[in-house]
């Protein structure tokens, strides 16, 4: 994992660093050495043409100071704003660099310095004209330009970088702006305060634990789960969710309903004759509001999913009985389900800062909030929040989200919520399923469209990457 950092953040950790200064720009100059690197790295050894389009600030100038440092054809500069960080404009032209009012011809790569983290909105028309006229390589300098440094959001025109150099430290647009390209951290000193959220890659980071079960376990030690998933209408959402928790977790798993796809599931008739279950899993498939209502008042942790979030949604004293409640609660909504929750308890929506609004829903219905894309955002609102870059969008298929709650309940049912809480277990259950898209989209020609079904297969060699001591 990697710890996130937003603007305010990045200014306070500049700050004793731009005042202990020995020489004008002293730091800026770091940064540069490291773009210039970056850039270097990109060129690999060709010796092309290099256009800088160089902002006002200080990514302008950081722009500018390192084109002195790299070997070029030529070195052209277009100044982007009202105002330029003359230092370094004199550096550049006295290493040979000319400004010019347009990019001419072809380029070897180009070096974004138009707006830095502080930059909001998008690109001008002038400014996305000339972006827009570039066909080469771009390599930003901290963030590319028109993006939003705290949330990865565009509003309109912005720069595509096939790679972004920024300082000692990730920012959240970097775990969610695709247009960043390959990210690279290089270290310039900077000394942050303790990171509010972190980044996970489900295909790259692990989670070790002891996956065996111990000489005294039994089958009600690795935990119980209840499932109450699927219906007449939609049997296969009961049947992905339960197999999925068989798949997931040494826990027993228990299914409400007629339903019985695999002979280590025990079926029961009823909630309340289902015994010894730690955690519940209600809604993919299902949405009935009295079973809701009964999960909700029962004291174990419940995971609600699907037709369950629907039905929460629209129903004001289910809403309430939610924010009541006092035990370990888990929401996973897709973005659609997402708008729905969060109109239901009137908060605002506002869908560019995922990490923004999925807390203030978590804080707001006192549960843990586990809001489904290619980033997953897992969050309390209290402890610090995690983001799980899957790593691959294979996981965008139909029934993948009833996999996850079978698989992120079973984990619930584990001792593991008492160890580590709510947000942990289900960061790992996101990178387990991550991981198993990417394994059930391998073929031996390569990687090809994947199901559910497939997904479901492959939970136990992920749960070994991600969890395993090969991992």
């Amino acid at each position: 994992m990697r710890p996130l950092y937003t603007v305010e953040q990045v200014r306070a950790a500049e700050a004793p660093l731009l005042a202990a200064q020995q020489r004008p720009d002293e730091l800026m100059r770091k940064a540069a050495h490291q773009v210039a690197r970056a850039a270097q790295d990109m060129l690999d050894s060709k010796y092309g043409r290099i256009l800088v389009l160089a902002g006002s600030g200080g990514n302008g100038g950081d722009a500018l100071y390192a084109a002195t440092e790299l070997k070029a054809a030529s070195l052209e500069a277009v100044l982007m704003g009202g105002r330029v960080h003359q230092p370094a404009l004199a550096a550049f032209e006295a290493a040979g660099g000319t400004v010019v009012e347009k990019p001419l011809g072809e380029y070897a790569l180009v070096i974004d310095g138009i707006t830095g983290i502080g930059g909001t909105g998008a690109l001008r028309d002038w400014a996305a004209g000339i972006v827009a006229s570039i066909d080469a390589p771009v390599l930003s300098v901290d963030i590319p330009s028109g993006v939003d440094a705290d949330t990865g959001a565009t509003h309109g025109a912005h720069v595509k970088a096939r790679r972004t150099i920024t300082f000692s430290g990730l920012r959240y647009a970097h775990a969610f702006a695709s247009a960043c390209g390959e990210v690279t951290v290089a270290d310039i000193g900077l000394e942050f305060e303790p990171a509010d959220a972190f980044l996970w890659n489900a295909l790259t980071d692990n989670l070790p634990l002891k996956l065996e079960p111990g000489e005294s376990d039994d089958k009600y030690t690795g935990g119980v789960v209840g499932i109450c998933a699927g219906s007449t209408q939609y049997p296969g959402a009961g049947i992905m969710c339960s197999i999925a928790a068989v798949r997931a977790t040494p826990s027993m798993v228990r299914y409400i309903g007629d339903i019985c796809p695999l002979p280590e599931i025990v079926p029961h008739p009823s909630i309340a004759e289902a015994a010894r279950v730690q955690a519940w899993v209600y809604g993919p498939g299902r949405g009935e509001r009295d079973e809701l209502a009964e999960l909700l008042a029962r004291p174990e942790a419940l995971l609600i999913d699907a037709s369950g979030l629907t039905v929460l949604a629209r129903d004001a004293a289910l809403r309430e009985q939610l924010i009541e409640r006092k035990f370990p609660t888990v929401l996973t909504p897709h973005v659609g389900e997402f708008v729905q929750l969060v109109e239901g308890f009137r908060l605002p929506v506002n869908l560019e800062d995922w990490v923004g609004s999925a807390r203030a829903l978590a804080v707001h219905t006192g549960t843990t909030v586990l809001l489904k894309g290619r980033r997953t955002v897992i969050t309390d609102g209290v402890n610090p929040t995690n983001i799980v870059d899957l790593g691959t969008s294979w996981a965008a298929t139909p029934g993948s989200g009833d996999v996850l709650s079978g698989l992120a309940g079973a984990w619930l049912a584990t001792p593991l919520l008492d160890k580590w809480g709510a947000v942990k277990v289900m960061t790992l259950a996101a990178l387990i399923h991550g991981q198993a898209a990417e394994i059930a989209a391998r073929t031996e020609y390569g990687h090809a469209p994947t199901s559910a079904s497939l997904i479901i297969d492959a939970i136990r060699p992920a749960t070994a990457r991600v969890c395993g001591p090969a991992g």
